[in-house]
């Protein structure tokens, strides 16, 4: 065999990769979170997390091609996610819990008397309608930098 033809069949499985890795095709959960000011609330207003802009312009997007920081974060979280619903993780709870409260400090900042909650919310589609099906919720926290409360 030519080196032309070995060296074009070692990099074909890496130019197209082979999906039979995947020991099953499962939905991944969905990470929701709730801001409340009283800790003894009941109920509450999820949201989906969004960890990536929604909208970027045409220079980032080539850059993204190239390399892609904001996606390759949003993969781990979605690994540590795909781990606490699996193996019940310790670690990557605190890893998840630890990137919820910085997301929400930007988007709310640090206040005083604030706590928040995540979840973990699997889709389904079960027939012809879409099913949730919370997997795991966290306790509540304070949304305040320094404070590690449990409650």
């Amino acid at each position: 065999m030519s080196f032309f033809k070995k060296t074009v069949f070692l990099l074909l499985p890496a130019v197209i990769p082979s999906w039979r890795f995947f020991d099953e095709i499962a939905p991944s959960p969905r990470l929701e979170y709730a801001v409340f000011d009283d800790i003894d609330e009941e109920t509450y207003n999820w949201r989906e997390l969004q960890l990536n802009d929604d909208k970027i312009s045409i220079i980032d997007l080539i850059k993204r091609l190239f390399y892609n920081s904001a996606r390759n974060h949003s993969l781990y979280i979605m690994s540590l996610s795909e781990r606490i619903a699996g193996e019940d993780c310790a670690h990557a709870k605190k890893e998840v819990l630890r990137i919820v409260k910085l997301k929400l400090q930007q988007l709310y900042g640090s206040p005083e008397a604030r706590f928040f909650r995540y979840r973990l919310v699997f889709k389904l589609r079960v027939g012809s309608k879409i099913e949730r099906h919370v997997y795991f919720m966290s306790g509540a926290k304070m949304l305040r930098a320094e404070c590690d409360y449990d409650a």
